[in-house]
C-alpha cells in the first residue's frame, strides 16, 4: 500500500481551533456574560426573560 493510504483515517474528526469565531449563540452568550459590558449583560438578561432578539 502507498503511504498516503496508510495515513488516511475516514473517521478523523477535525476539532475547531481556539482562533475560530464562536459558532453558536450559546458561546456568544457566555462570552457576553464573562467579558461583556454591564449594558450588554442587561440586554442579554432581558432577551432571556422576554424572548426578544438582541444585537451587539
Amino acid at each position: 500500500m502507498s503511504r498516503l493510504q496508510d495515513d488516511y483515517d475516514p473517521y478523523a474528526v477535525e476539532e475547531p481551533s481556539d482562533e475560530e469565531p464562536a459558532l453558536s449563540s450559546s458561546e456568544d452568550e457566555v462570552d457576553v456574560l464573562l467579558h461583556g459590558t454591564p449594558d450588554q449583560k442587561r440586554k442579554l438578561i432581558r432577551e432571556c426573560l422576554t424572548g426578544e432578539k438582541r444585537r451587539y
